[in-house]
């Protein structure tokens, strides 16, 4: 393995994050063997650091090492459910009291829906001193965004409803009920912590939303509300679990007559496929997705999920008197997720199995130069994508390695770079494609690369970042250069084509 290069490293700090700072020196130790090791003891050392290992065979490096093969065996699907897992599970600051946690949850869920503007907002009183990098609450606080982040999808908020979406906030935090206070009895949390509780706040300030306006069908007898919720429970789990689990679902019961409308047509846009949009601006898709050829047992479990939750919906409806839906379009209201449904999810994806092992390379020379691309350049980013339709299939074919390790030669332009001094602090860029849809992403620091950049908007768009061209002001971005290079203001528009 060819050692990780150590010019310049004392230019740059330490991580915040503990955990963090200490995987990043058992991997990059692993490249650059014990000179590596003392060197980054030097740079890194405190902050509560694992002690790296003086062994001159490297056991406890190897060992890392292993388990990164053994989690990659598994492919992207695999770390995408052990990172789900892990960010449900969190150590819980000693003395917390309980309703500061049940402020602060109810508070990174308005955050994580309305993105860096709405905590930019929430900074300026005191009471939200949680949510500030110096509070040592902070990386908690992270933790609780990472874990909603995985059901909650993101919204962007326009300046002009911010002063709406404030007050709605205000008040329902005023009349929410919390525990009774007193201290936290646990030490960690689960994944019970993350049940969101708040979407149907959301929808009071987002009930405008054009998006959310569907047409009822009227013609050949009018829908009965029994009905339009059987759609609506089916729809929330086929935008959770995808195409493929639409495809199961159907092949199980293509003979039961009240799921014939999961019977695809593309010739015509069905009124469930408008459901199933609408939601997909409201749930977030789990990134574990069945696939053909893989453990059946995974579907499985998503099915035995799936009919458990139906059976009891379906029993509840029992006891409701049916009537015709009295009206012809619906609004955002008529798409608020539960905090029900955000249990089924977790219960659900608690019980799925891991994916059969697929065979892959192992890069190792990648994972450690995006290892020392991450050393370089620390810090959180926070992405906010909006999207009208739900992510495509080829979300799965992206786990591949997106940082350069040696980037190709280019003519260094000083007048043209900018420093990240220029920029301090988050900036949000906009970015619009060929469709004319208009994405939206913060970054914490300009001094991310741009292939960095692609890499993001990738995941949330389902296209290969290496297919992305993104052009500014200055013309073509390059791959190796980073966003202070092409002197980024707030709210500039780049254009992104394949």
């Amino acid at each position: 393995m060819k050692p990780v290069e150590m010019k310049n490293w004392n230019q740059y700090p330490a991580p915040p994050d503990d955990n963090m700072k200490s995987i990043m020196l058992e991997r990059l130790s692993i490249g650059g063997g014990l000179e590596m090791e003392e060197k980054l003891k030097t740079i890194y050392g405190g902050g509560g650091i694992r002690p790296c290992s003086s062994d001159p065979g490297h056991q406890r490096y190897n060992q890392v090492l292993d388990d990164l093969r053994a989690s990659f065996s598994n492919g992207f699907e695999g770390s995408i459910l052990a990172s789900r897992r892990g960010a449900m599970s969190l150590g819980i600051p000693q003395g917390m009291m309980r309703k500061e946690l049940d402020i602060i949850k109810f508070t990174v869920q308005f955050v994580v829906r309305y993105e860096f503007s709405f905590r930019k907002a929430l900074l300026r009183n005191t009471r939200f001193k949680f949510l500030d990098e110096s509070d040592k609450r902070c990386s908690f606080v992270r933790g609780l965004h990472r874990g909603y982040s995985h059901l909650i999808r993101h919204c962007g908020i326009h300046p002009s409803g911010m002063g709406a979406a404030l007050q709605v906030f205000f008040t329902a935090l005023k009349a929410k009920k919390h525990e009774d206070d007193g201290v936290l009895d646990k030490v960690e949390t689960d994944s019970g912590d993350f049940v969101v509780v708040c979407d149907e706040y959301f929808a009071e300030i987002e009930n405008k939303e054009p998006a959310f306006r569907v047409g009822i069908p009227q013609g050949g007898g009018m829908m009965m509300r029994k009905e339009l919720g059987i759609l609506k429970f089916t729809a929330q789990f086929v935008v959770r679990y995808g195409k493929e689990f639409w495809d199961g679902l159907w092949d199980r019961v293509s003979t039961e007559t009240e799921f014939q409308f999961l019977k695809r047509n593309p010739a015509n846009d069905t009124f469930f496929s408008k459901l199933v949009r609408a939601y997909g601006k409201v749930i977030r898709l789990w990134g574990l997705r069945p696939r053909k050829g893989n453990n059946p047992a995974r579907m499985e479990a998503l099915l035995k999920g799936f009919f458990s939750a139906f059976h009891a919906f379906k029993a509840k409806q029992e006891e409701e008197r049916d009537e015709v839906v009295n009206k012809v379009v619906t609004d955002r209201r008529d798409f608020v997720v539960s905090d029900e449904f955000f249990q089924y999810f977790l219960d659900i994806e608690d019980h799925t199995p891991l994916p059969e092992p697929q065979s892959q390379k192992f890069d190792e020379l990648a994972l450690l130069s995006e290892l020392k691309f991450l050393a370089q350049h620390p810090g959180p980013s926070t992405i906010t994508i909006s999207d009208s339709t739900p992510l495509p299939e080829r979300l799965q074919m992206l786990h591949e390695p997106n940082i350069m390790t040696h980037p190709p030669p280019h003519k260094f332009d000083e007048l043209a770079h900018v420093s990240e001094a220029q920029h301090p602090g988050p900036f949000t860029i906009r970015i619009s494609d060929s469709t004319g849809r208009v994405i939206q992403i913060t970054v914490q620091s300009s001094s991310e690369y741009v292939a960095g950049l692609k890499e993001k908007i990738a995941v949330e768009t389902g296209i290969l970042a290496n297919q992305h061209k993104l052009r500014g002001r200055s013309g073509v971005l390059e791959d190796h250069m980073s966003l202070a290079h092409y002197n980024l203001r707030e709210e500039e528009m780049l254009t992104l084509s394949y």
